[in-house]
Parts: structure tokens; C-alpha cells; sequence
């Protein structure tokens, strides 16, 4: 095998490397963003902001992962993969560094309660799928005492008993940056009213 052809497979696993770790990354937000009082656009803008400003100084070692020249695709490529990255860690750090001693039961008050409709995936040939059986999520809307808003998934039996107005109860920590974050259970407890 030449030089090129080894130097092509290795680029090719490394941007294949950095594309699975900025999938992950982004995963990583949309689960912990669900588990951390924020606004969800602040951690997301700050991160861009940062991607954005270091793009210039990394062009050159993204035109060399990329094999292309371009400054414009270097430069989305690092923006996009840089932002999750950001993203993820601000996220992980203030979840799992969590101070635990800070643990509180916070009652939060249901606001509404509504149920979407997804599908399910089926697949017809190979490679080739098709929207499947549709099947219901059961989501109610919180405030807590801060004044912060989330939209919860319940479980159907849990969803049942639940009406505005009701009192649930939250287990929250402290995070590790000194945003509040979400330690429960799948469903919450409910206060005895």
C-alpha cells in the first residue's frame, strides 16, 4: 500500500473518529439539557461563540482532517464540531460534578399537560424505512420556585392522577458551574397535599 493511500485511510478514520464524538456530543446536551435549569439557548450561544472565534487559528489543522482547502467548509466543520463539544462538556461538568450535600426536595407545580403523537420506524427493504405504528407521549409543563419552566415525560399511569395544579416533588443539586440540575427518579414524587 503507497503513502497516500495509508495517509487517506487514516484521515478518513479520524474525521470518521471526530464525526462519531460530535454525534455523541450533541447527544450528550440533548439529555442533560433536559436535567439542568437553563435556558437552553444561553450554553448553546456561548459554546458558538467560542467555536466561532477559535475557527481561524484551527483552519489549518482542520484543512489538513478534511483534505479540502476550502475555508468555508473548514470552517463549518469546526464551528459545528466544536460547539457540541463545548456544549457537552459545560453540560457533563455541571451534572456529574454535582454537589451532592446541596440534595433538596423542590416542590414544582404542574402548569399543563398535554400528549403528543410520534411513530415508530418500519422498515420496508433493506436500507429503506417508513413511518410505522404511531404511539402516544404523555408530557406535563412545571414551574419550579425559581421560576424556570420544563416539559417532563410521564409515564401513562403517572400522567393519569396528574392535573394542573398538582404538587410534584423534584430532587435537586446544585451543579458543579452552580446550575441547578434534576436528580430523580423516572417519575417524580408527588407532594401530600
Amino acid at each position: 500500500m503507497s503513502d497516500t493511500n495509508s495517509h487517506h485511510i487514516l484521515r478518513a478514520l479520524i474525521a470518521g473518529l471526530f464525526a462519531i464524538i460530535t454525534i455523541f456530543a450533541y447527544g450528550m446536551v440533548l439529555v442533560l439539557q433536559d436535567d439542568t435549569l437553563i435556558t437552553p439557548w444561553i450554553p448553546v450561544m456561548l459554546s458558538l461563540a467560542i467555536a466561532v472565534v477559535t475557527a481561524d487559528r484551527c483552519l489549518h489543522a482542520w484543512s489538513r482532517l478534511t483534505g479540502y482547502t476550502n475555508r468555508w467548509i473548514n470552517t463549518a466543520c469546526h464551528v459545528i464540531a466544536v460547539t457540541g463539544a463545548i456544549a457537552a462538556i459545560f453540560y457533563s461538568l455541571n451534572y456529574f460534578l454535582s454537589d451532592k450535600s446541596s440534595t433538596q426536595m423542590q416542590p414544582v407545580v404542574v402548569e399543563s399537560r398535554y400528549t403528543e403523537t410520534h411513530h415508530h420506524t418500519r422498515r420496508v427493504g433493506r436500507g429503506h424505512y417508513v413511518q410505522g405504528s404511531p404511539y402516544k407521549v404523555h408530557y406535563v409543563n412545571v414551574r419550579f420556585e425559581n421560576g424556570k419552566e420544563k416539559a417532563v415525560l410521564l409515564p401513562l399511569k403517572e400522567y393519569k392522577y396528574t392535573h394542573i395544579g398538582d404538587t410534584l416533588m423534584f430532587e435537586l443539586q446544585r451543579g458543579f458551574l452552580g446550575i441547578p440540575v434534576i436528580k430523580r427518579s423516572k417519575t417524580p414524587a408527588r407532594s401530600n397535599k
